[in-house]
């Protein structure tokens, strides 16, 4: 069965999603031949697994950060090669999105996997995409952490900022994680796809910043570090594909409903106390219709600014004890007690 997925649009997230749809339906279905048409600024993401017969880049357009119409695409890829069945797992969610009344009740990826069910009348079950680089990938993201801090101890990355403002963490928010996490003597490393501010912020907290690396070896970065707290991006499905301890920041989005399906991710999302005073609801997707006409959320959000970066890392740490039983190195004091709490937590 020759198929075609239109998958433009959306971030690196919803790239990894797609992924994950492609091996439910090639499981089920053993014959099928699939074309991937992913976005063309997210092609080298889309590389990260291998499970597509052939992966397309989308001419950049009007369909989120970079994509086709459907009628366009189609005859772009369709031109001597008819296929039996083309799903779109772009649209249908997106238009949910933007019809439904209230809060999103669901993440993308279980619409799209609901769709691909119904369009082949098969029961899928959903799977996570498997990411997959080289030695060479992983042997450079080692000797960046080695050349970086020496020994290794406990490595927490942090992508603070999104391609999308209203989605990124503010200065303030990232000096409390690193300050908290620096009590347990960890080593941060900032994550970004640009150099500013994220270089400018490091300088400002005494730690590195990593930026403008190619997938490949970000996926080994975040495969090497003990924790990762982000904000709502690419780098949550990242480091929850590979089963890395992530706490994301949500605000406009759901965090508990896009964390679902990784077991090693927990979220926080604004609630009414960060929303207090403010026009918006929860989750707000920055729909006019949901409530919220704040001209400032278009510069950032103020809702999520207000979420604890302390909180942040406290999850984290929990999370870390809890998954992996990591024996946290505490260099003070304060750190000593604060280690022995969570783990009597964790431990039954």
């Amino acid at each position: 069965m020759r198929i075609q997925i239109l998958g433009e649009g959306g971030g690196i997230g919803d790239v990894l999603r797609r992924l994950g749809i492609i091996r439910s339906i090639k499981a089920a279905i053993p014959d099928a031949v699939v074309w991937f048409v992913a976005p063309g600024a997210l092609i080298e993401w889309a590389k990260l697994d291998p499970i597509p017969d052939q992966l397309v880049a989308a001419p950049n357009n009007h369909r989120g950060v970079g994509g086709l119409g459907v009628p366009d695409t189609y005859k772009y890829i369709a031109v001597g090669y008819p296929f039996d069945v083309t799903l779109d797992l772009y649209d249908p969610a997106e238009l949910a999105e933007n019809q439904a009344p209230g809060p999103i009740q669901y993440n993308r990826a279980e619409v799209w996997l609901h769709i691909a069910a119904a369009t082949f009348n098969k029961h899928l079950m959903f799977r996570q995409c498997k990411v997959h680089t080289t030695p060479v990938d992983a042997e450079q993201a080692a000797t960046m952490l080695r050349t970086i801090f020496g020994k290794l101890r406990l490595v927490i990355g942090l992508q603070p900022l999104s391609h999308w403002r209203w989605r990124s963490l503010c200065f303030e928010q990232v000096y409390d994680i690193v300050k908290r996490l620096n009590q347990l003597g960890a080593q941060c490393v900032l994550f970004h796809h640009t150099e500013q501010p994220v270089k400018q912020w490091a300088e400002q907290l005494g730690t590195i910043a990593i930026v403008n690396e190619k997938p490949t070896v970000v996926a080994e970065l975040i495969r090497l570090c003990d924790g990762i707290i982000t904000c709502d991006s690419g780098l949550f499905h990242v480091a929850g594909t590979l089963n890395v301890p992530t706490v994301g920041l949500f605000a406009q989005t759901d965090g508990a409903l896009i964390s679902r399906g990784y077991t090693s991710c927990r979220a926080i999302t604004a609630g009414p106390t960060e929303r207090k005073g403010l026009a918006c609801r929860i989750p707000c997707y920055r729909r006019a219709s949901h409530g919220c006409y704040n001209p400032v959320c278009e510069r950032s959000c103020q809702a999520l600014h207000r979420v604890s970066g302390k909180a942040a890392a406290d999850l984290l740490l929990r999370l870390i004890v809890e998954l992996q039983g990591k024996h946290l190195p505490p260099t003070t004091l304060k750190g000593r007690l604060f280690y022995n709490k969570y783990r009597s937590v964790s431990t039954p």
